[in-house]
């Protein structure tokens, strides 16, 4: 594809979400609480453009060798294409974090007055990474092609891969506790995720433009929608929330442990299966896709310790690395409430005297 063609169809999507916006926005203050259906199908308009937009491009238009002369996807770490995905993160985080105190008093329901203004926010929001990632499962990782030609370390069953099962199924949750520990792991975990991802970039990228975009649209989105959901559901006050969290970052440690192996023996018979390392843990691998993370699953494996204890003491390893991230964000998040609890003791010593 041409980069005539390819700006050209970029140009056009880019019109399509900022008139759907700009109409959405107009009817919402305009008719606030009313048009419900039209709301819905500017709402689907908004989420599955980028979908579109990326079967449009399709696999075909690639880095031109004038901007990316190695041809190596890496190097476009801190190009113009990463640095404006960058500003793009920054500025729907300033407007995300603008919404969510209001979105959390917001009295209004949706989809069927099941879901609040925040829930609704995330559903959409996982209704869109669902759609780039159909494209990304179809196009890049050959499903089209069937089972036997599927490249299975593509498997969306990484850490972050979650946002397509949490962002769309997290909203309908009835059990408020089980509901806030969820949004406690999305809102620390999916901010450590997605921020050293768009900070780092190096290997997620590729001379693929649609694949490069699809990247910086899955982990751009993670982190304002995370700190949309700790400041909108006040996660930080309490630290029931941090080991809430962490609870449910282990269950999804031993689920995705399961299938490493489960898909390790099923590779037996079905031998391309054996790519798949769920959320880059698979003690039977020795893929580099974190740094000092990884290397230390090549020295446990080099070690000649059983495979089932480089299992478990990788999982355990793995927790308290990123236990350690989650403590650090939500040590920062738990200050603002902290100085506010001080400041009304002091007050209340001071009404006492």
């Amino acid at each position: 594809m041409s980069n005539s063609l390819g700006y050209s169809l970029t140009i056009i999507f880019i019109s399509v979400l900022i008139i759907t916006s700009v109409i959405k926005y107009y009817l919402e203050k305009k008719y606030p609480g009313k048009l419900k259906p039209l709301s819905f199908f500017l709402n689907l308009t908004l989420a599955l453009t980028p979908m579109f937009y990326l079967f449009a491009i399709t696999l075909k238009w690639k880095f031109d060798v004038s901007y990316l002369p190695s041809g190596n996807g890496e190097d476009l770490t801190y190009s113009s294409f990463h640095i404006g995905w960058l500003l793009v993160m920054v500025f729907f985080t300033i407007l995300l974090l603008g919404r969510a105190r209001n979105d959390s008093e917001n009295k209004n329901r949706f989809i069927f007055n099941q879901l609040d203004a925040v829930d609704h926010t995330l559903f959409w929001a996982g209704i869109m990474l669902l759609g780039i990632e159909t494209f990304k499962q179809i196009e890049y990782l050959t499903l089209k092609e069937g089972l036997d030609a599927y490249q299975w370390y593509g498997f969306p069953l990484q850490f972050c891969s979650l946002p397509i099962i949490l962002y769309p199924i997290t909203p309908f949750i009835k059990n408020l506790k089980i509901k806030r520990a969820l949004y406690a792991f999305i809102g620390i975990f999916m901010t450590v995720g997605g921020l050293s991802v768009m900070i780092i970039g190096q290997s997620v990228f590729t001379n693929s433009v649609a694949i490069s975009t699809h990247t910086m649209i899955w982990h751009g989105a993670m982190v304002p929608l995370s700190l949309y959901i700790l400041v909108a559901r006040k996660i930080g006050g309490d630290f029931k929330d941090f080991w809430h969290a962490i609870a449910v970052l282990s269950f999804f440690v031993m689920v995705v442990q399961i299938v490493n192996v489960s898909f390790h023996f099923i590779a037996l018979k079905h031998p391309s299966l054996k790519e798949f390392d769920g959320f880059f843990i698979n003690p039977w691998l020795s893929n580099v896709n974190m740094p000092v993370l990884s290397n230390i699953r090549i020295s446990l494996q080099q070690s000649g310790m059983h495979v089932i204890f480089v299992l478990i003491l990788f999982s355990v390893v793995y927790l308290i690395a990123f236990a350690f991230g989650g403590i650090i964000l939500f040590t920062l998040l738990h200050l603002p409430y902290a100085i506010k609890k001080i400041k009304e003791k002091r007050q209340d010593i001071v009404i006492y005297n």
